[in-house]
């Protein structure tokens, strides 16, 4: 009995990965919406060149570049500038 029960626990592990490579399919279906507008292709590849120019202003999470523009750029001067 203790055997049936551990094959159900490693299947149940299986469909855990899968789960949250769901949210990455939905992003490309935006894209074939507007097969007539070539501006759809260049808008989400705009996004993508912001994310290394944030890393080199010391930057190291993807998450925090693009909305972490207006953060360092305050902090950093001011307190580079005192000493």
């Amino acid at each position: 009995m203790s055997a049936s029960h551990e094959n159900h626990t490693p299947e149940a592990r299986v469909p855990a990965p899968p789960q949250p490579a769901a949210p990455e399919a939905p992003a490309p279906p935006p894209a074939p919406s507007v097969p007539g507008t070539p501006v759809a292709p260049s808008a989400p590849a705009a996004p993508r060149p912001a994310r290394p120019k944030s890393s080199t202003a010391e930057e190291p999470p993807p998450f925090d570049a693009p909305e972490a523009p207006p953060a360092p750029e305050a902090p950093a001067p001011p307190e580079i500038r005192h000493p």
